[in-house]
C-alpha cells in the first residue's frame, strides 16, 4: 500500500471514530435512557451513564490520536503504529460482537442494525488496511514518534 492510500485509510478510520464517539455522547438523551433508568438503582443509572460517557471519549481519543498518526504519516515522519493497533482491534471486536450479540431493535429498525455493523465493518477495515503501509514506512511504524527530535 502505498503512504497516499495509508493516509486515505487512516483518515477513514479516524473520522469514523470521532462520528460515533461524538454521536455516543448523545445517545443517552437522543434513545431517552432516562425514563428506563430512572426505575434502577442509581448506582447502575450512574454507571450506565458514566460508562457510555468514558467510552466515548476514549472512542473520541483513539480518533484523535488516528488524525495525529494520519498528519505524521503525511509529513514524512515517524508514526507510532501502535495507536493504530489499538484502534483497529477496538473495532474488530466491536463488529464482531455486533454480529454475534446483534443490538435489539424492533423490526422496523433492522436497517439501523445492518448500518450500525456496515459502519463498523468500514472503520475496522480503515485501520486494518493502514497497517502494513505503516509498517513500511521509516521507522516501521514502531513508536520511534515519540523520540523523534522533527
Amino acid at each position: 500500500m502505498t503512504r497516499p492510500a495509508a493516509r486515505v485509510a487512516l483518515l477513514i478510520g479516524s473520522a469514523g471514530s470521532c462520528a460515533m464517539a461524538s454521536y455516543h455522547f448523545f445517545i443517552p438523551y437522543a434513545l431517552g435512557w432516562g425514563s428506563s433508568l430512572d426505575t434502577l438503582p442509581p448506582a447502575i443509572r450512574w454507571g450506565s451513564y458514566s460508562i457510555n460517557f468514558f467510552m466515548s471519549y476514549l472512542m473520541l481519543a483513539g480518533g484523535a490520536l488516528t488524525l495525529i498518526v494520519w498528519w505524521r504519516v503525511g509529513a514524512g515522519r515517524p508514526a507510532d503504529r501502535g495507536i493504530v493497533v489499538a484502534m483497529a482491534s477496538f473495532w474488530v471486536v466491536k463488529l464482531s460482537y455486533q454480529v454475534v450479540i446483534p443490538m435489539p431493535v424492533p423490526e422496523r429498525l433492522l436497517l439501523v442494525r445492518w448500518g450500525l455493523i456496515g459502519f463498523a465493518l468500514v472503520t475496522a477495515g480503515a485501520h486494518v488496511i493502514a497497517l502494513p503501509a505503516l509498517a513500511a514506512l521509516p521507522g516501521g511504524g514502531d513508536g520511534s514518534c515519540a523520540t523523534d527530535p522533527r
